[in-house]
């Protein structure tokens, strides 16, 4: 089934919406092609997240290993998701915000990519946008892969697929934890240098706005980059 690749790592980050776990979780859970290992990540959250991913992991009683992570400290996005490469087994490292979940076919389309092109380091898709503050959804329409157009807009969606290799110190290297919001495009920045990034042209996540996203928190634009 997996071809070359055996051990398939999905990353879960969170910090203060431990609500939208069982969701996330069950939409991993639900895939056409599972995860081997499952890494929850709290970074640190100021409400009753913990709490909420520790009841909804014990509710689970499959064969998928699902390791949680509580930060000491506030990483930001990067850091959460550092703490979960440092440790993941996967060849391949999908990652998914808590807030948003994916759709039944997400990991496998992807992972097929990987699997057929090995100059290929990410895979991104399109995805569905639903507000919940107003009930409204829309399909979000991502670029086919273009590196000059990269430089110009974060044309690649924060849920993406990404080859494990990259991550490596000698090729790309972790996410910077300098950065509140933007980590993940100055990431796919610094992954364009070295592989080709691929566009499936077909929503496979939904992505939820509820206003305490930081895009929106923070007024977030390709020419702002906000650090702490």
């Amino acid at each position: 089934l997996y071809k070359d690749y055996e051990v398939i790592t999905s990353v879960i980050t969170n910090f203060n919406q431990g609500k939208f776990i069982e969701s996330a979780l069950n939409s991993l859970l639900g895939q056409t092609m599972l995860p081997s290992e499952i890494i929850i990540v709290d970074d640190k959250s100021t409400d009753d997240s913990v709490e909420l991913i520790e009841k909804c992991i014990g509710k689970y009683t499959g064969p998928i290993p699902i390791h949680f992570i509580k930060r000491e400290t506030n990483g930001k996005p990067g850091g959460a998701r550092n703490s979960a490469i440092k440790i993941a087994k996967g060849d391949i490292i999908t990652f998914l915000d808590i807030d948003d979940y994916y759709y039944k076919d997400k990991i496998q389309k992807s992972v097929e990519i990987l699997q057929e092109h090995p100059e290929v380091g990410l895979v991104y898709s399109d995805y569905d946008k639903t507000d919940l503050r107003t009930g409204k959804s829309i399909r979000e329409f991502k670029h086919p892969y273009d590196f000059a157009l990269l430089w110009q807009a974060c044309i690649v969606s924060t849920n993406s697929v990404i080859r494990a290799e990259v991550f490596k110190e000698d090729l790309v290297g972790l996410f910077n934890e300098k950065y509140l919001v933007a980590e993940d495009y100055e990431m796919w920045l610094r992954i364009a240098r070295k592989y080709i990034l691929w566009h499936i042209p077909e929503p496979l996540f939904m992505y939820r706005l509820h206003g305490e996203n930081l895009t929106i928190k923070y007024g977030y634009t390709m020419n702002k980059v906000v650090e702490e």
